[in-house]
């Protein structure tokens, strides 16, 4: 299993039920620790974030209508923008400048 709940149903006693549960403990118990690793990389590793992004939100059905609102412009504006933003600095094979590193980090920027 990776990280995720499964509701299962139909067992005939409490005694089955707690039967399974024990079951799918050891199970997971037994895995080797990065096999939750290696899942989430076979699943998402070739995932573009945009993508990963519509997935994540769209398992936030707690969140009230507004908070949605509030959450796909923080994507929107800061998140999406500042990968475009990185990928853009990679690919011209050069750092920012040091006055735009400075806003960015809060810092000054490296001594001359």
């Amino acid at each position: 299993m990776s990280g995720r709940q499964v509701e299962e149903s139909g067992f005939a006693t409490q005694d089955a039920a707690i039967g399974r549960l024990a079951d799918v403990y050891n199970e997971k118990k037994a895995a080797p620790r990065n096999q939750a690793r290696a899942e989430r990389i076979a699943k998402y590793g070739g995932m573009r974030f945009g993508e990963y992004a519509a997935e994540w939100r769209a398992g936030q059905r707690h969140l009230a209508e507004g908070s949605l609102c509030h959450l796909d412009s923080l994507l929107e504006n800061h998140l999406f923008s500042a990968i475009v933003a990185g990928r853009d600095d990679d690919r011209a094979g050069s750092p920012p400048p040091a006055s735009e590193g400075a806003e960015r980090s809060g810092t000054a920027g490296p001594r001359r």
